[in-house]
């Protein structure tokens, strides 16, 4: 494998860890939205649930991840979707990971 190949193998490979990472976050939030609502007697597939704009912006958020990771996996807008992750959703993670380090190590 030439080295060029290799380095766009690891960038997708990033890539893609960095999406899923998203994607887990996304899950997590529509965890608990659906949970607050099944709290209150309404299941997903309720007509409160699927019109609330937080679900359908979390849904539509999991189709975007969905649609990158397929691009990267298919060749597709590879390095735009590489891109992206490397200069929005990277920088989302570190900033959540940086402030999550700062409280564990917080002596108060």
């Amino acid at each position: 494998m030439a080295a060029k190949e290799f380095n766009d193998w690891v960038k997708g490979d990033v890539a893609l860890e960095i999406i899923f990472r998203m994607t887990g976050r996304q899950l997590h939030l529509l965890d608990q939205l659906v949970d607050s609502y099944e709290a209150q007697g309404f299941d997903e597939e309720s007509d409160v649930v699927q019109s609330d704009p937080k679900y359908r912006g979390i849904r539509d958020l999991l189709h975007q991840y969905k649609n990158e990771i397929n691009a990267i996996y298919s060749g597709d807008n590879h390095d735009v979707v590489i891109r992206k992750a490397e200069e929005v959703y990277a920088p989302i993670l570190r900033k959540e990971y940086e402030t999550s380090r700062s409280v564990k190590t917080d002596p108060s």
